[in-house]
């Protein structure tokens, strides 16, 4: 072969091992988190102070939407007495609507959530999987009087 057609053909695979290069790449930065499946809370910290999960959460993830459900632990034991014990025992809270990633850019849209100021909003965070491991991480906002809060979620999957 000539020097000319050898560095010719050089030049062709490095550019197109660059290019495959780039590919996987974006490949790997879109695998760093896989999120579809089925997933547990198992823990929440804000502002890196671990917190008591606000009951048992869960969450599935298809290829383009999200379901994310709640309830509190230990319903069966509320002795009833009050409204607000009611109220615990029958509440289930959740909301679901369609995301996209990329990279660990995780941007959920809200279409359905019990607090109506969330509809047709984008919530963003950044994720992260590792094997069976998902940290979510995002900014709460602050409020009149409340500062913003950087909360962190760890999920487990179950399937």
């Amino acid at each position: 072969m000539s020097k000319a057609l050898y560095s010719m053909a050089a030049s062709i695979l490095l550019v197109a091992g660059v290019g495959l290069a780039s590919q996987s790449s974006a490949s790997a930065a879109t695998a760093s988190c896989s999120v579809v499946g089925t997933w547990e809370l198992t823990g929440i910290t804000v502002d890196g102070k671990a917190v008591a999960a606000p009951g048992q959460q869960r969450k599935i993830v298809t290829a383009g939407h999200f379901m994310w459900i709640n309830q509190a632990t230990h319903r069966d034991t509320l002795p009833l007495k009050t409204r607000a014990d009611s109220l615990v025992y029958s509440s289930v809270g959740g909301g679901s609507g369609t995301y996209k990633l990329q990279g660990n850019s995780y941007v959920e849209h809200i279409d359905y959530f019990n607090d109506p100021a969330f509809l047709g909003k984008d919530w963003k965070a950044t994720c992260r999987t590792e094997k069976n491991h998902w940290v979510h991480s995002y900014t709460l906002p602050g409020t009149p009087g409340v500062a913003p809060q950087a909360v962190v979620e760890n999920w487990r999957r179950v399937e």
